[in-house]
C-alpha cells in the first residue's frame, strides 16, 4: 500500500505543478513531465505494487483476465491511490499559496447578463462591501464587454 501511495503521491503532485499552475500556463512540456512521473514510478514501483496509480487501472486486470493481483487484494489500490491523491493536493495548496490567494475578501460577487447587442454581451458585476447586501452600499460597479 506504501508504494500505490507514493507512486499516486508523485504522479498527482506532478500534475498539478505543471499543469495547473498560472505561472506555467501554456507551457509545452507538461505532456513530458507527466509521462516521465508515470514512467519512472512503473519502473520503481510496478514490480512491487503493480503499479497502477489509479484505483481503476487496478481494476483492468481482473476485467481483461490478466490478473496478477488476486481480488483480496484489491483494497490496496482503492485505498492507496486516493490517499495518496489526497496528500499530494494538501502538499501542493501548501506549496502554492499564492495560487489560491485573492484581494477579495469578504466581498461577494454576481454577474448579471443583458443581450441588448447581438454579438455581444455585457456582464455587470456588484461587489457588496463585507458581503453585507442588506445595506445596498456598492463598492465597485465596472462594466465588460466582451466579444461572444
Amino acid at each position: 500500500i506504501l508504494g500505490e501511495v507514493l507512486g499516486t503521491f508523485l504522479l498527482v503532485y506532478v500534475v498539478l505543478n505543471v499543469a495547473t499552475i498560472k505561472m506555467l500556463a501554456g507551457n509545452s512540456y507538461f505532456g513530458l513531465t507527466i509521462g516521465m512521473a508515470v514512467t519512472s514510478m512503473a519502473f520503481a514501483i510496478g514490480p512491487i505494487t503493480g503499479g497502477a496509480f489509479n484505483p481503476a487501472v487496478g481494476l483492468i486486470g481482473l476485467f481483461t483476465g490478466g490478473a496478477r493481483v488476486p481480488i483480496t487484494s484489491i483494497w490496496v489500490y482503492w485505498v492507496g491511490c486516493p490517499l495518496g491523491a489526497i496528500l499530494a493536493a494538501a502538499f501542493f495548496r501548501l506549496q502554492n499559496f499564492t495560487e489560491f490567494h485573492t484581494d477579495h475578501k469578504g466581498q461577494k460577487f454576481t454577474l448579471h447578463a443583458s443581450h441588448d447587442q447581438p454579438h455581444k454581451q455585457r456582464f455587470m458585476k456588484h461587489a457588496h462591501v463585507n458581503g453585507d447586501s442588506s445595506s445596498g452600499s456598492k463598492a465597485e460597479v465596472a462594466e465588460v464587454t466582451a466579444e461572444v
